[in-house]
């Protein structure tokens, strides 16, 4: 198992008290070394620093668990997920014209494939080149 999974599962108020006793461990151990300054008041301020950080923290993980319910809730009332790609959406069928090598076809055709596939950022590279193969006969076809 890789740290970053055992990360995950470790409860965020375990890695603040991890996080605070290092502190104390390492404080504790500088303020035994160097006994010729006055640490306490390093102590409170990073004391302070570290509890309003941690507040900030969880008000904004807080923030954002309300936000994604509501966009949750608000999705499943449309019938929709959340979770759902526009890749992943069943659409019709796009009727582009066949070009068969025709060039009075040409910019009809052009046009359509453009407008339809060819600026369409929903469809990979592959769907896109899948398309313009099924529109194509003859002459045309053979050039790819």
């Amino acid at each position: 198992m890789s740290s970053e999974c055992d990360l995950k599962q470790i409860p965020p108020h375990q890695i603040k008290v991890e996080a605070w006793q290092h502190f104390e461990l390492v404080q504790t151990a500088i303020e035994e070394v160097d006994s010729t300054s006055d640490h306490s008041q390093y102590r409170i301020d990073f004391e302070n620093l570290f509890f309003e950080t941690v507040a900030e923290a969880e008000q904004k993980t807080s923030s954002i668990r309300v936000n994604q319910n509501d966009t949750s809730v608000r999705s499943s009332d449309r019938g929709e997920s959340v979770n759902s790609t526009s890749s992943d959406i069943k659409l019709a069928p796009l009727n582009i014209p066949v070009f068969g090598g025709k060039f009075t076809d040409w910019e009809p055709f052009k046009d359509m494939l453009i407008a339809c596939v060819h600026t369409n950022d929903g469809l990979t590279p592959v769907k896109k080149i899948f398309h313009l193969r099924s529109s194509l006969t003859g002459d045309a076809a053979n050039c790819i």
